[in-house]
C-alpha cells in the first residue's frame, strides 16, 4: 500500500481519518517507529516523516495507545536445535582448554574444564552407541575414541603433568623412576595398547 501523505496544515475530515492500524502502516512506510514508553506514545524517525504523521497520530492517539499496548503474540515456531557436537570437536575443545589451564593440568579440573570433559565423554559415548547400533559387527578402528587405550592414555597424561616424579622420569629418558601411581596408570595404558588398540 502506497504511503499516504497529508501536507501540514491540511485539516483532516472525519471520513479521511486513518485507523490506528493504517497509521502504523503509514509510519512504517515513512521509516518512523511508533512505540510506547512509560505509557506515553513516542515517534522515532526522520523529522519529515514525523511531520507527515503528526495529524494522523493526533486523530487516533487513544486507539494507537490501545493497539500498541496489546502484548505481541509469541511466534508459533522455534529455531531448529543445534546439531549435536561430534566427539572430535568435543575432544579438541577439551584438549585446547586443558593445555591452557594451569588448574586442569594439576589433575583438579576447573569448572569449565569439567564441563568440557563431560561434553567430550557424552559425545564419545553417544557416537559409540550409534556405531554399535547401526553396525555391531564392524570393529572399531585402532584410533577410535572408544578404544580402551584412549581413555587409559588420557588418565595417565592427566596424572603425568601433575606429578614431578613422572615428569622427571620423562626428562631423564628412563634413568629415573615414575611414582607408584604413575607406574600403575602407565602399565594400564600399555596393557590396553597391547590388546591391539595401537600399532
Amino acid at each position: 500500500m502506497a504511503a499516504l501523505a497529508y501536507p501540514l496544515g491540511h485539516k483532516i475530515k472525519k471520513d479521511d481519518a486513518l485507523t490506528a492500524s493504517q497509521v502504523l502502516a503509514k509510519a512504517q512506510a515513512l521509516g518512523v517507529k511508533l512505540a510506547l514508553s512509560d505509557g506515553e506514545l513516542h515517534a522515532v524517525g526522520c523529522r519529515a516523516g514525523i511531520a507527515q504523521l503528526a495529524q494522523d497520530i493526533r486523530a487516533c492517539k487513544p486507539q494507537l495507545v490501545q493497539l500498541l499496548s496489546k502484548p505481541v503474540p509469541a511466534p508459533d515456531w522455534a529455531p531448529p536445535p543445534a546439531p549435536a557436537q561430534t566427539w572430535r570437536d568435543a575432544d579438541h575443545a577439551d584438549q585446547s582448554h586443558y593445555w591452557a589451564c594451569k588448574q586442569c593440568r594439576t589433575g583438579a579440573k576447573c569448572p569449565k574444564g569439567q564441563r568440557l570433559s563431560d561434553a567430550y565423554i557424552e559425545a564419545a559415548s553417544r557416537e559409540r552407541f550409534i556405531a554399535a547400533k547401526t553396525d555391531p559387527a564392524k570393529p572399531l578402528s585402532k584410533f577410535h575414541v572408544a578404544q580402551p587405550w584412549n581413555e587409559a592414555d588420557k588418565t595417565y597424561q592427566a596424572h603425568h603433568w601433575s606429578c614431578d616424579a613422572c615428569k622427571a622420569y620423562a626428562r631423564s629418558n628412563g634413568h629415573s623412576q615414575r611414582c607408584t601411581e604413575g607406574q600403575q596408570l602407565h602399565s594400564a595404558y600399555e596393557q590396553a595398547a597391547t590388546k591391539g588398540a595401537t600399532p
